[in-house]
């Protein structure tokens, strides 16, 4: 932890089950460091898990984006430092640095977070986040927001998945990195060996849980990269998109 309380900095040891087959942290793992890190400094900030409870409010994160220039290996340990930015009336925005222990940045990170009403879950002002309004730090680290992705008119089925036990976070839904992993394992072998994801963008539409069948389709031929939807069946509505580019 920085003595600044606008930046707060975790370290992260990586272990051989965060690993993917070329020995270095995958996105999935990185996504997992970027919300615990995110976690704790709310927590320590006052508007965290815990102190959205009391109100009855609780936190989503409803967009990521991602660039990472370079992925850590096993048993590197590296630093990830994160800090809010100002808020508008229904959103929040918190940005990451990924680095090495001596510094070399490895990759940059921004993110979009609602508070929703723990009975109704309908989104909340941000009436939490204004006490905290000194610790506000308005430095962007990839430059940009997070956009909201479009989906092609057109999109290929690409397959189905139902909801499992691993999926569920105590919330009861798909944890969020987990729809990371399932959007990277749509691509083969073949995909995986000869491309490395440096840019990722992901937008969470709708929960789902225990049971929920999920289709997915894919457009790869657009300009913009490669863009993937996943639907909930039972009744047609987009649970997230995410987009790969180079």
């Amino acid at each position: 932890m920085s003595d600044d309380l606008r930046i707060w900095k975790d370290q992260y040891f990586i272990y051989w089950h965060e690993c993917d087959f070329r020995g270095e942290a995958s996105l999935t793992a990185i996504c997992n460091f970027l919300q615990e890190t995110a976690w704790r400094h709310a927590e320590k900030l006052g508007f965290g898990y815990q102190d959205a409870g009391k109100i009855n409010q609780f936190w989503v994160v409803v967009r990521w984006a991602i660039k990472m220039k370079k992925y850590p290996k096993w048993k590197d340990r590296v630093i990830v430092e994160t800090w809010p930015r100002k808020p508008d009336q229904y959103y929040a925005f918190r940005d990451y640095k990924i680095t090495t222990i001596e510094g070399e940045e490895l990759g940059a990170a921004t993110s979009t977070w609602m508070l929703l009403d723990a009975t109704t879950h309908r989104p909340q002002k941000m009436e939490l986040v204004k006490t905290a309004t000194h610790v506000i730090r308005d430095v962007k680290a990839i430059g940009e927001d997070a956009a909201r992705l479009i989906f092609p008119a057109e999109m290929l089925p690409t397959g189905r998945r139902q909801v499992a036990y691993s999926d569920v976070d105590f919330y009861g839904h798909v944890n969020n990195a987990r729809y990371v992993e399932w959007t990277l394992n749509l691509f083969d072998e073949v995909f995986h060996k000869h491309t490395q994801i440096h840019n990722f963008q992901i937008n969470f539409l709708q929960e789902s849980g225990f049971g929920d069948d999920i289709d997915f389709s894919i457009q790869k031929n657009t300009t913009d990269g490669i863009i993937i939807k996943a639907t909930r069946t039972r009744d047609g509505k987009d649970v997230f998109g995410a987009k790969r580019w180079e």
